[in-house]
């Protein structure tokens, strides 16, 4: 339990508790305290034998909850986000700063402490809630990935809202950058007079929450960081705004007061934009049934994609590479699974990019990374040592799939740096399984090979066409 709730269930009188906490600094296994997070100095304190147990659980949660607004954002968003977020998002909805600020933690500290307490822990790509936090299901990343696709798609139809009205720079909107030592989902350059004071522009900020809107702590990530921002001193001018789709009058209310723009969906976008994003999350969500009964179906939902982002923009790239490699294996698979969670028991799952079924009883997995620099050996030698073996006995483990053949796929329109390359070239050449990873140059004449317009469209405008 907390320090405080410790006091008063012993009963311990005030003159004695800087005794008592101080012997508790002190104190080794099997008394153990995790500390940093929580208001006024306290510390979780808890018997070394009841670590990972549902009671250690539920009262740590308790204690984030009452005594750490913080590190309770970032559980908030993550259930929000079906139990999954991106790494390079996660400081987004906390109020904890990516770079050095006095008086303030950085992030990425809390979120290895974090890991190391078993609430969040790294799945390729993502950060998750630990397993014992949040009750994952058959569909939990197809469905975070349907939002953060939704997500993408708001952030770039805003970036061309704000440059069409003139309030931003033209090519100055960035996605996930830093402003104020502050992660930020959407940042600007403008130089409109309200936004100039001794400087010659200003900036304009961006977040954005998908979903019903109601409760006040959701957003209280966004207005903590504004006030961070308005008690900098030589920090350039800033408008903020939140992108939401229907929020509360308490909630607006609530922004307005705090100096921040409400962005409406329907209002900025046109009246109908919120019901055709959830429209396209539906049809990401059921991607999986539409790509085995009618694959053609499934190249209407890219244009659909590009449609409500406004066009073709650099921030889809990896999720349309993705859809393209499952496209790829439905012509020649029976059956294929996008983001499919692997479960080896209660606390040990990961997800897979794709799982392709086909009649010759062989399993293809394939991971697909749409970048343009070299994938580098860290990322590689995770692949190779934690998730291939990881999904290996996943396999061997499904009584149906026990004898099936087990291959694995690398797509890298990047490349690979040379270390990596190496790594790859001595792990292809194992007895349980096959090893294939691929190139530009090699993905390019795959998906030439479909002989589909569409597909090569994809790949001129998003992966050659320098100007997406």
């Amino acid at each position: 339990m907390i320090s405080s709730e410790l006091y008063r269930h012993l009963d311990i009188k005030e003159e004695n508790k800087e005794a008592i906490r101080q012997k508790l600094s002190r104190a080794n296994a099997p008394i153990m305290k995790i500390g940093g997070f929580f208001s006024r100095n306290q510390s979780f304190i808890y018997l070394q034998s009841q670590f990972n147990t549902d009671l250690y659980v539920d009262k740590l949660m308790s204690a984030f909850r009452d005594y750490s607004a913080p590190v309770y954002s970032i559980i908030r968003h993550i259930e929000i986000n079906h139990g999954f977020i991106e790494a390079k998002q996660l400081p987004v909805y906390s109020f904890y700063p990516i770079e050095n600020l006095k008086g303030h933690k950085n992030v990425n500290n809390i979120i290895e402490i974090l890991k190391k307490v078993q609430i969040l822990e790294q799945d390729g790509d993502c950060i998750k809630l630990h397993n014992k936090i949040y009750t994952y299901t058959s569909n939990s990343y197809r469905n975070f990935k349907a939002l953060e696709l939704a997500k993408t798609t708001v952030l770039n139809q805003f970036n061309i809202w704000a440059r069409s009205i003139k309030i931003t720079s033209y090519y100055s909107g960035d996605n996930y950058k830093e402003f104020g030592k502050f992660l930020w989902s959407y940042t600007a350059v403008s130089y409109i007079n309200v936004m100039r004071d001794k400087n010659k522009y200003g900036y304009i900020l961006a977040d954005i929450v998908l979903g019903e809107v109601q409760d006040l702590e959701i957003i209280k990530f966004f207005l903590e960081k504004v006030k961070f921002l308005k008690n900098q001193k030589g920090l350039y001018s800033f408008q903020p705004f939140l992108l939401l789709e229907n929020p509360s009058i308490e909630i607006i209310d609530s922004l307005k007061n705090h100096g921040v723009i409400v962005g409406t969906l329907d209002y900025l976008f046109g009246m109908g934009y919120t019901k055709s994003l959830r429209d396209l999350i539906v049809s990401i969500n059921e991607i999986g049934k539409i790509i085995n009964n009618d694959n053609s179906k499934f190249l209407k939902v890219i244009d659909k994609i590009e449609k409500l982002s406004g066009g073709k923009t650099i921030n889809l790239r990896g999720d349309l590479f993705e859809f393209v490699v499952a496209y790829y294996h439905s012509t020649k698979a029976s059956t294929v699974e996008i983001g499919k969670i692997l479960k080896l028991d209660y606390l040990n799952s990961k997800e897979s990019d794709i799982v392709a079924f086909y009649s010759n009883q062989t399993i293809v997995f394939a991971e697909c990374k749409a970048l343009k620099a070299r994938l580098d050996y860290y990322y590689v030698e995770n692949w190779i040592n934690e998730r291939i073996p990881f999904m290996y006995k996943w396999v061997r483990e499904q009584n149906v799939y026990n004898n099936y053949n087990v291959k694995f796929e690398l797509w890298s329109t990047g490349g690979f740096e040379d270390n990596a390359l190496k790594a790859l070239e001595q792990t292809s050449s194992t007895k349980k399984y096959q090893v294939e990873y691929y190139d530009f140059n090699t993905i390019n004449a795959k998906l030439k090979s479909l002989k589909s317009k569409k597909v090569n469209d994809l790949i001129r405008d998003y992966f050659v066409n320098s100007e997406v």
